[in-house]
């Protein structure tokens, strides 16, 4: 009989074996800034890599809405991510070698001032590891494009590492965390200068942690609260619906209810983890945030609507299922690039199975972990997980959607990813019913490795 190893060295091990190769491989074959919004980002990255950690906000009599919002940036990058800009969105538009060629051989030169307000929302933490590979690629004469390849290394490897850590020390739901990490979507984004590579792994840590609660002692608990709490903190700065998951603070308080300290400690975590980003998003709307997006989008119209019909505002949210949810869960899977390198349509499926028998219990030989008790609490976690994708799709009605629009604008399923990693929090052992942990392994041992296989074909196929 074959000898499972356990899930936390088994899956560690396999994704640390499929997940660098194919991380290394998008970074070099990915044309430059062929991510979504990749050459922003790495403009705001090269202002982090200048010191200027936040961006400026000044008067700007040519803009309609009267102000400017950025800092330095690389003509550079702008010229090389526009040298590109012909093959975005395009799937049937390859990259002509000649022009590459000359792209890629772009040099640094002088900086100028730049708006970048669509992305100077983003806390500058970010973009450090990109910033270290900029200021090291000028330092040793790279041009832009190998540059940015250096600073997609970088950060793929620390982004990896983190979520290595993750599956190691998750103490329940592995797999679901593994299969969720060696999406190509979520592949994609490490391999890249975008701010959900550091995002992802903070928040499959963040999950990691907090299922390894109940089990702890209130010394290491209290360690594992703070890095727990700054963890959410910091993902929720990058998109602020996150901090809905902060209830899940509140979820283990009341399961924790009879330890009076434990549950003083949870409910402080809430309230400090909420009022912080809070605090973060009256900062960027007073100091930062400035209009942008499409023709038509009304912050004030849509609020009123949100708070005196909202029963508009959730057919609104209906609608936008109904229209897209093929979308979302082919975005959540992968659709890389500018969402214009699809996957095999039988890849979507399997990714589906694969999802689902993730999240199915395996057999052990110890009692079920799964008791009644442990399945109001299970509601309690996907109530959380589904308010905070409500929140999502809350957010970008307000801030991307025009009010004459049937359905809500913006949505993109990779958003859904950190999301989901807390998905493990639910996942349970049983006695009786179950997968036999071998088959588990076995099944998304063959999903990772056909992940390997499709996603470098699929990428080839599309730029190539």
């Amino acid at each position: 009989m074959l000898r499972v190893l356990p899930d936390k060295q088994f899956y560690s091990l396999v994704y640390l074996l499929l997940a660098f190769p194919l991380m290394i491989y998008l970074a070099f074959t990915v044309p430059s800034f062929q991510v979504a919004d990749e050459g922003s980002h790495y403009q705001r990255a090269y202002q982090v890599s200048k010191g200027e950690f936040f961006p400026q906000k000044k008067v700007d009599p040519k803009n309609l809405d009267g102000y400017t919002v950025g800092g330095t940036i690389s003509p550079a990058i702008h010229k090389v991510e526009a040298g590109y800009l012909p093959i975005a969105f395009k799937p049937d538009v390859k990259v002509d070698i000649k022009t590459s060629i000359i792209l890629d051989n772009v040099i640094w030169g002088d900086d100028k001032w730049g708006d970048t307000r669509n992305v100077s929302i983003y806390p500058p933490f970010l973009y450090a590891v990109s910033s270290l590979g900029i200021i090291l690629g000028k330092s040793a004469e790279l041009t832009v494009s190998d540059t940015l390849i250096l600073s997609r290394l970088l950060n793929g490897i620390l982004a990896l590492l983190l979520s290595t850590i993750a599956i190691f020390m998750v103490s329940r739901g592995t797999a679901v965390l593994f299969c969720i990490l060696i999406l190509p979507m979520t592949i994609a984004q490490t391999a890249s200068v975008s701010p959900d590579a550091i995002s992802f792994p903070f928040a499959a840590l963040c999950a990691a942690i907090i299922s390894r609660f109940n089990a702890e002692k209130i010394k290491s608990f209290n360690i594992s609260l703070v890095i727990c709490s700054v963890l959410l903190i910091l993902i929720s700065m990058t998109r602020p619906p996150y901090i809905a998951l902060s209830m899940l603070f509140l979820v283990f308080a009341l399961k924790n209810w009879g330890n009076k300290e434990k549950r003083i400690k949870l409910v402080m975590a809430f309230l400090i983890s909420f009022i912080f980003v809070a605090a973060w998003s009256l900062y960027l709307t007073l100091n930062v945030s400035v209009p942008f997006g499409p023709e038509g989008v009304s912050y004030m119209a849509r609020v009123k609507q949100i708070l005196t019909s909202p029963l508009e505002w959730t057919t609104l949210l209906i609608n936008s299922f109904v229209e897209y949810y093929v979308f979302y869960f082919t975005s959540f899977i992968g659709r890389l690039g500018y969402l214009d390198v699809s996957l095999p349509a039988w890849y979507y499926m399997l990714s589906g199975v694969s999802l689902f028998i993730a999240t199915l219990p395996v057999k052990t030989s110890f009692p079920s972990e799964l008791k009644k008790s442990e399945l109001s609490h299970n509601l309690l976690i996907l109530l959380v997980l589904c308010i905070t994708t409500i929140g999502i799709f809350l957010v970008l009605s307000i801030s991307w959607t025009p009010i004459a629009s049937a359905t809500i604008q913006g949505v993109q399923g990779r958003y859904f990813i950190p999301i989901a990693l807390f998905l493990c929090l639910t996942a349970s052992s049983s006695n009786k019913y179950g997968l036999s942990p071998l088959v588990k392994q076995k099944f998304l041992l063959l999903f990772g490795i056909i992940t390997a296989i499709v996603v470098p074909l699929a990428v080839t196929n599309r730029y190539y």
